[in-house]
């Protein structure tokens, strides 16, 4: 039976390719293959992340992060990730990339590949990510074993090639559906720089003693108490009015936005790109803080009582109106922080 290869330039030129032959629209949503999460965001930046094997030891638990950028079709990083199962004291973590002979270590140069995780993050250097890339392909396999563990965990490998093709095949199409656009990418351009809109910062006051608000925080769900409340004011003479719900051991924000009208403030309505609009005033947030320095609103969906899991959203107040600054994902509560979860949008 022939072996299967990953040439990681040919596959990293994939997107090019599929740019030209697909011509079905493109979709930025996560999916998964085995224990792979794969999605990209409106931007054509894509992120694969391969999660531990459960049955493994917690001490040696990692996660695998690749994410291929906009700005070249052969640019990509590879990132080992520490997740929080693994034991207190944070010992160092040896990662090993099986190369050869299908997960056993072969003897001389042909020796597994290791590196030392000895913080949360370790990027690996160009050469060496694509020889991991590489081996991923081949099936091989990736095991940890921190100091003193001897059982270790794994990272499986075996639904890597899906992953990877849906990746290359989702870039492709996002790819060509921005060169189409009226506002295609510059080369060599972030997403960052490229964006358009802009968020200014806002001054938090002290929450009023008015019926308004006193009548607002009726909004908490039955048998539900007032945990906090607060009050900012946006440019534009509008005020945001946020309202802090807790009831058995969670609390909740909802917020709402005040132009001064003789009504109430009405229930805030954030845009969430590609998606329906996101009820923050009637729904809520699991996690919310707003930034007002910087006047950017921060809400997390997703389980209670977890911060490792859910859906991240950052949204930026620009005078006017809020529009959608970021939007990650991650359905796995492993203990990785937000920054390391599968970005879905960006503002263009």
């Amino acid at each position: 039976m022939p072996r299967r290869r990953l040439n990681i330039m040919a596959f990293a030129g994939a997107a090019s390719v599929a740019a030209v032959l697909s011509a079905s629209p493109a979709f930025a949503e996560l999916r998964t293959f085995g224990n792979w999460l794969v999605g990209c965001d409106n931007r054509a930046d894509c992120t694969a992340i391969g999660l531990p094997d459960q049955q493994g030891s917690p001490a040696s638990q990692i996660a695998l992060r690749i994410g291929v950028d906009s700005a070249s079709a052969s640019g990509f990083e590879v990132a080992m990730l520490r997740v929080q199962r693994a034991v207190a004291g944070r010992l160092p973590i040896t990662v090993t990339c099986l190369l050869c002979n299908n997960g056993v270590r072969a003897p001389g140069d042909q020796a597994a590949d290791q590196i030392i995780l000895d913080g949360r993050r370790f990027v690996l250097p160009g050469m060496q990510g694509a020889q991991w890339l590489d081996a991923l392909g081949k099936g091989r396999a990736i095991v940890a074993n921190a100091a003193g563990d001897a059982s270790g965990a794994r990272i499986d490998t075996a639904r890597f090639l899906d992953a990877w093709k849906h990746l290359a095949q989702t870039r492709g199409d996002l790819m060509r559906q921005l060169l189409a656009s009226a506002n295609p990418p510059v080369p060599g351009e972030t997403a960052i720089q490229g964006k358009r809109q802009r968020a200014f910062p806002a001054t938090e006051v002290m929450a009023p003693d008015r019926p308004a608000f006193n009548r607002l925080t009726r909004q908490c769900p039955a048998r539900a108490t007032v945990a906090d409340r607060r009050q900012f004011l946006l440019p534009g003479n509008v005020a945001l009015w946020g309202i802090a719900c807790r009831k058995a051991g969670t609390r909740t924000w909802h917020w709402f936005l005040d132009r001064g009208a003789a009504d109430l403030p009405a229930p805030l309505t954030l845009p969430d790109g590609d998606q329906p609009d996101v009820k923050a005033g009637e729904v809520g947030f699991e996690d919310s803080v707003f930034d007002f320095d910087f006047g950017i609103l921060r809400g997390r969906s997703g389980p209670a009582l977890r911060e490792d899991c859910g859906i991240q959203r950052a949204w930026g107040w620009d005078g006017q109106a809020w529009f959608l600054l970021e939007r990650r994902e991650m359905p796995a509560c492993i203990g990785l922080e937000p920054l390391n979860w599968v970005r879905t949008y960006i503002a263009p």
